[in-house]
């Protein structure tokens, strides 16, 4: 049932990635997520030129973390336009599945905190004030 629940919703996930015209991965990334361990929750640095893909490398590992892991992700982000934008992308790629995205900025908290989220994407200050509570 479970194995049912996660193919489900990573079929609703690459399915909202091909509508953005997303269907295969350069090599490099491909690397990155296939090294050693990485899948099973070791740390990976990687490095890349700006709009090179990097954070679909980050998306995959955040959709694994939530899906297979069971595990809360949260994001962090310098501005709450870069915020804001960052959890309309992630609501829209998570489209059709049980998975709640909310945004952690300026004065504005969701509605049952981080508790009843899976991914939280924040501000500098707010995910100082989710990671020291």
């Amino acid at each position: 049932m479970v194995i049912n629940t996660i193919l489900l919703t990573m079929f609703h996930v690459f399915q909202n990635y091909k509508k953005r015209g997303i269907v295969s991965m350069f090599p490099w990334q491909v690397e990155c997520l296939t090294s050693e361990g990485v899948l099973d929750g070791r740390n990976l640095v990687y490095s890349a030129p700006t709009s090179a893909g990097k954070t679909i490398v980050a998306e995959i590992l955040t959709m694994q973390t939530i899906l297979e892991r069971d595990k809360k992700v949260l994001i962090i982000l310098p501005f709450v336009s870069v915020v804001r934008e960052k959890m309309l992308y992630f609501q829209e790629l998570f489209e059709g599945t049980n998975k709640r995205i909310a945004g952690f900025m300026g004065s504005y908290t969701p509605t049952g905190g981080l508790r009843s989220i899976n991914v939280a994407i924040a501000t500098i200050e707010k995910a100082n004030g989710i990671i020291n509570r």
